[in-house]
């Protein structure tokens, strides 16, 4: 357990039972609560859509989400899904109850982000569900979060069998937060396994959106695999980070690790109330150093170390050329200097800002190896695990 867990405990083992009881809550004044106070950033209500559809994806692996921006409005169509006939009315209460059913975890998402949708004040919002029959359930929700009495419609040509459309009717000043929409969903979408279609384009790729320069890892804990580390092709001098592809949603936490390193770990965990991290445990702690060690074991040993070191020479492939007779000639002339110098002949002030360095020997190959920050030289020794990996030795000259 955490500490926290184990606070908690000792707190419930000392405590004595004084009653027991029940108690009521107000499912309006709850639901008004959460629509203000939930989500941080009130557009990532449409990533209900996307845990939706990782649910149906479990079960029938055929679920995707369809995203069509406008000016003032939005659509989503929930694809893989029959709510069942008369459902919609339920939407708001969903979320408060409970049930293990498939459609009831798709409803009270659904409801969740109709009424996390409410904060951003549309003119109305339209539910249609296939129902599994024609024709078609449909709802509307007023600015208010009212509930319209459920119309039984006719099929509409343009959606998907087998879904729920969700329709954001917005005023001018919609137009603000719309625009965003789409770049939200490709940052937070991209690993997701499933369809994520956003105005005709897929955003989705699942793991494969991890693009590599050389080597993957993969990330595992006792029994299990759980993701991959990697250097990304793409974007090599961004920051490393964590993304815990939690229920098909993407959740970014930065790694202490070389730039444009990246793990992507796919999980299902609960989210704490603000939907912004997962809620910590001693599993997520267990991955977090799992993929401390892959990202090790697929970083250069120089970049592990903070350091700057230039690309390997192996001698033996390398025939002396003209630059080399000539370098050779100028390092004759400079070890003549030199020995001048020491016998007197020619005097030269002695440099305080020379640069300590390493070489890392591999074979025939040599790494130099220049410390970023030389005044910590003294640290060597805290260097020798991750330079064995790489040749065995570190050698300060």
């Amino acid at each position: 357990m955490t500490p926290a867990q184990n606070i908690i405990q000792g707190l419930v083992d000392s405590a004595q039972l004084v009653d027991e009881g029940s108690f009521t809550l107000d499912s309006k004044k709850a639901l008004e609560k959460l629509r203000q106070f939930q989500l941080a950033d009130p557009i990532e209500f449409v990533l209900f859509f996307i845990e939706a559809a990782w649910w149906l994806n479990k079960d029938t692996s055929s679920a995707q989400v369809h995203f069509r921006t406008s000016s003032t409005s939005l659509t989503v169509d929930l694809c893989g899904v029959k709510l069942k006939s008369r459902s919609l009315p339920h939407l708001f209460s969903a979320p408060l109850g409970k049930g293990k059913h498939l459609n009831h975890q798709v409803l009270s998402l659904l409801g969740q982000a109709a009424n996390a949708a409410l904060a951003l004040n549309p003119a109305r919002l339209v539910l249609t569900s296939d129902g599994g029959r024609s024709p078609y359930d449909r709802i509307f929700i007023d600015s208010s979060g009212e509930i319209s009495e459920p119309q039984m419609v006719s099929i509409p040509n343009d959606q998907p069998k087998d879904s729920v459309r969700f329709e954001f009717e917005g005023k001018l000043l919609s137009s603000l937060w719309i625009r965003e929409i789409p770049n939200l969903l490709r940052e937070r979408c991209r690993y997701t396994e499933f369809p994520v279609i956003v105005n005709g384009e897929r955003v989705s790729f699942g793991k494969s959106a991890l693009m590599i320069d050389q080597t993957i890892q993969r990330v595992g804990i006792p029994w299990e695999y759980v993701g991959v580390a990697g250097r990304t092709a793409i974007s090599s001098r961004k920051p490393a980070q964590l993304v815990w592809v939690n229920r098909g949603v993407a959740f970014m936490e930065p790694m202490n690790a070389s730039p444009g390193f990246q793990a992507v770990i796919i999980v299902d965990e609960p989210l704490d109330a603000s939907r912004k991290k997962l809620v910590e445990n001693e599993r997520l702690d267990e991955i977090r150093a799992a993929a401390r060690r892959a990202i090790d074991d697929v970083t250069p040993a120089g970049e592990l170390l903070g350091y700057l070191v230039s690309e390997p020479e192996d001698p033996e492939d390398k025939e002396p050329g003209f630059l080399f007779k000539l370098t050779t000639i100028f390092v004759i002339l400079v070890g003549l200097v030199g020995f001048l110098g020491y016998t007197g002949l020619i005097r030269t002030p002695k440099s305080s800002d020379e640069t300590p360095h390493f070489e890392i020997r591999k074979g025939q190959k040599i790494w130099n190896v220049q410390p970023l920050n030389t005044s910590d030289i003294s640290q060597a020794c805290n260097w020798k695990s991750a330079t064995e990996r790489l040749s065995g030795a570190c050698e300060a000259e």
